[in-house]
């Protein structure tokens, strides 16, 4: 990416979120054609899809309705799922510490002992797959398929299904269990699903609240989650791919989600 290119992506993302600055979000879903989502991805020369959908009323907008319904590995987005399973089936509690196995890793986040919170914050792939080797390949498939999460496969591996295995979910079916972990409709205990929306905030400003994850496999990257504002919730489900081997992306997915949550007035221009 050449020297211009951060100075290109921030005035395209700049003009195209000043559009029906007055709209409300409810407003913006309905009035918003999905076309003009793609300037987003453009910015950044990638290609993906992101579903926006509004929890009252079910009211969604689908950029790319053809790659909404295309599954993808979940990669690290799994860990919402994970924790919940972990939890539920008391191989771990939330502060619970389980000691780093002392393998260095390429992120400094993840050579130390941590907690699932920190763990899920920082995205510690090795704790992942320790809470999933305590939980098991027969609770774990049973709880996927009473969710119905994605295809609920885990051939490949126990600690590797959500990785590198057969495991495959859509940005819609990353909607619908979003939707049912927040609204308390999984087969979880309450006390377990509040924990899980506990830990996976983002950002709290004064007049939303971001929860969500991340994920990243090769040149696939994936962020979900959700938006409380005092109108409603907002879920929202984001995947994209580029070919450029130096990628932007950590700053990619982010730019492009809070550039569309603020383009239907759903995010403000700034957290206070």
């Amino acid at each position: 990416m050449s020297k211009i290119e951060p100075i290109r992506i921030a005035l395209t993302l700049i003009i195209i979120s000043l559009v029906c600055v007055s709209c409300g979000p409810s407003d913006r879903l309905t009035r918003t054609d999905p076309e003009e989502l793609r300037a987003y991805f453009d910015a950044y020369d990638a290609v993906g899809t992101i579903v926006v959908r509004k929890d009252t009323d079910g009211e969604q907008l689908v950029y790319n309705p053809a790659r909404a319904e295309r599954a993808f590995l979940p990669a690290s987005t799994f860990k919402i799922f994970n924790s919940s399973v972990a939890l539920d089936t008391g191989v771990i509690g939330v502060d619970d510490v389980i000691k780093w196995d002392g393998v260095q890793r390429d992120f400094p986040g993840w050579n130390q002992d941590r907690n699932m919170r920190d763990a899920f914050k920082y995205s510690v792939v090795w704790f992942y797959q320790e809470l999933a080797r305590r939980v098991g390949a027969q609770r774990m498939q049973a709880a996927l398929q009473r969710e119905r999460y994605g295809n609920a496969s885990i051939a490949g591996g126990i600690d590797q299904f959500w990785l590198r295995g057969g495991l495959r979910i859509s940005a819609l079916q990353q909607i619908d269990f979003l939707q049912r972990l927040h609204r308390r409709e999984l087969g979880f205990q309450e006390s377990t699903m509040r924990t899980v929306e506990e830990i996976m905030l983002i950002e709290k400003c004064a007049d939303y609240t971001l929860r969500g994850k991340t994920g990243w496999k090769d040149q696939l990257g994936w962020l979900v989650g959700w938006v409380e504002t005092d109108a409603d919730t907002f879920y929202f489900a984001m995947n994209l791919e580029s070919t450029d081997s130096d990628f932007p992306m950590v700053a990619a997915r982010r730019a492009i989600v809070d550039g569309v949550l603020r383009h239907l007035n759903i995010m403000s221009a700034q957290c206070d």
